[in-house]
């Protein structure tokens, strides 16, 4: 049985829209991501689906069937249609009328292949029915199985169609290319690269750091950088010569963090960075003062200290961001196996050690002292949090409290 076909929620969709979902071939097809990742093998999460209907057809026969539903993307066809906590996103047959390169006038048709010619890459346009039926319009399979990333038509027209597409070429290229691009291909990446500007930072924030999720980005950042996209993106960005060994670290770790790859394309560059200069291509103020925070310890990072465990360094970071940074500074300077056994033992001691690495008071443990509320209280209380790391975190409650009665009696005698 085909993995939809078990679907309930799927089901009753297909059932609403086609009245019968064994002859709904022609009214309704999976279309994208989720055809590509099924030929793949591999999961597929965000189902797509292409329709003649019109998208006023389509929401009428939503409503016959009390189906809830919403319309943020109605101008360019898509309903999205809800279905026991799931998103079906339903977009009538379409082909780009006209286009500035950011947004396209759109007009609807009953054609399947029109519909695919309008779309950006091969691999994306493929079509499949509820019995599992192939459409392929544009030869998509075949790019699909060799790795062949490709644009539907002429690069040059499917890139001033959208810009967008350029950074979509490269992320595309990370997860499913083995292929080169083909040098039309990357002729007009070259000519249209600093279009990328006009694009809204929102839309930049979520290719790139999508490309970053992929298990191995390095060929298509080197490609950016070559062909000019990279800098249009950040002139801060530098891929640097360990970023290959930071990849194949971070796999024996964890899962792909983009946040540190992007910390690490930061490391070299010679610009001051602050929350300004990243807000050109990261949105959320989270990802922003995490990159920040990575490379607030650059200087520890560069140094040739030992690869050694820290308790004081731990103590200054939530476990996560400690983990990033160690593995960051052991790509720096990684000699061989060794080195990734030495940075295993150290994020373990960091997983042990973590719970326990908590500064023992707090502001109200010196107010229960009498100490006034104000500034000279947070300064004693950093005063004392730095002689607690000098003495590796050991320190107990009340070691930290005869400390804080002993700096008292200092600054009064």
């Amino acid at each position: 049985m085909l993995p939809w076909q078990v679907s309930p929620s799927l089901l009753v969709l297909f059932n609403a829209l086609t009245g019968e979902v064994e002859k709904s071939s022609n009214l309704l097809r999976f279309v994208g991501g989720c055809v590509r990742d099924y030929l793949l093998k591999k999961p597929w999460y965000d189902v797509d689906l292409a329709t003649p209907l019109s998208p006023e057809e389509v929401i009428t026969r939503l409503q016959k069937e009390k189906i809830p539903y919403i319309t943020p993307g109605i101008s360019h066809g898509t309903v999205t249609a809800i279905i026991e906590g799931h998103a079906y996103q339903i977009t009538t047959l379409r082909c780009d009328v006209r286009s500035d390169g950011r947004r396209a006038i759109v007009s609807f048709t009953e054609d399947w292949r029109q519909d695919a010619y309008r779309r950006d890459f091969t691999i994306n346009a493929l079509f499949m029915d509820w019995t599992g039926t192939l459409y392929d319009f544009v030869d998509g399979e075949e790019d699909l199985s060799q790795g062949r990333i490709r644009f539907v038509g002429n690069p040059e027209e499917r890139i001033q169609e959208d810009f967008l597409r350029i950074l979509r070429l490269f992320r595309m290229f990370s997860f499913y290319g083995r292929e080169p691009l083909e040098k039309e291909t990357l002729d007009a990446v070259r000519k249209y690269a600093p279009q990328i500007k006009k694009l809204s930072t929102e839309r930049i924030h979520a290719e790139f750091l999508r490309l970053l999720e992929s298990p191995s980005p390095l060929s298509s950042l080197t490609l950016m950088s070559t062909c000019g996209v990279l800098k249009e993106i950040s002139e801060s960005l530098v891929i640097p010569s360990f970023f290959e060994t930071l990849l194949k670290l971070e796999a024996q770790i964890q899962e792909p963090n983009p946040l540190l790859r992007v910390a690490a394309l930061l490391l070299q560059t010679s610009k001051n960075l602050n929350f300004q200069a990243l807000k050109s291509f990261l949105i959320r103020k989270n990802e922003i003062h995490y990159v920040l925070s990575i490379l607030s310890y650059k200087k520890f990072l560069i140094s040739q200290d030992p690869l050694i465990f820290s308790k004081k360094l731990l103590s200054l970071m939530k476990l996560p961001l400690y983990r990033d940074v160690m593995i960051l500074k052991t790509a720096l300077f990684f000699q061989d196996k060794s080195t990734l056994f030495i940075l295993k033992k150290i994020l373990q001691k960091a997983e042990d050690e973590n719970e326990r690495l908590v500064f023992p008071i707090k502001g109200k443990d010196l107010l229960s002292l009498g100490i006034k509320s104000g500034p000279d209280l947070g300064k004693l209380l950093k005063k004392t949090q730095e002689f607690w790391m000098e003495n590796e975190c050991s320190l107990t409650k009340e070691e930290c409290i005869a400390y804080v009665l002993k700096e008292i009696c200092e600054k009064e005698h």
